[in-house]
């Protein structure tokens, strides 16, 4: 019976039996730990006057960033360098944020401006 050392490394990718090991260790443990986590942060939010829908969308908001994080920190482990993938996220994040609240924007800043203009012309 042959011997699997844990340093040994993985044909053709280059990583070893125990940064995989690792990582699957992360993965469980984060997974668990983001579930944890959001009900807890579910269960208080429960409990103020915040609306069941606000709720909801608050606590996936929230699962859905441990989640991320869980995995970002499982790949990184095994040896990927994920600098890259955190600079696109952030990116793509912004455009989507920037988008959506285009409108909500508009809608708060518009009577500023009008009223400000207002202010301009006729007190010239």
């Amino acid at each position: 019976m042959a011997m699997i050392y844990l340093g040994q490394e993985i044909h053709y990718i280059s990583i070893t039996i125990f940064q995989v090991l690792t990582a699957i260790i992360i993965l469980i443990v984060g997974l668990i730990a983001a579930k944890l986590i959001t009900a807890v942060f579910k269960k208080r939010l429960g409990k103020t006057k915040l609306p069941e829908l606000v709720v909801e969308f608050l606590a996936r908001f929230l699962s859905s960033l441990l989640y991320v994080m869980v995995i970002l920190i499982g790949v990184s482990a095994v040896g990927v360098v994920v600098g890259s993938v955190v600079l696109g996220l952030s990116a793509v994040i912004g455009l989507i944020l920037g988008f959506g609240l285009q409108d909500t924007m508009t809608n708060l800043l518009g009577p500023v401006f009008t009223r400000a203009q207002y202010y301009f012309l006729h007190n010239s």
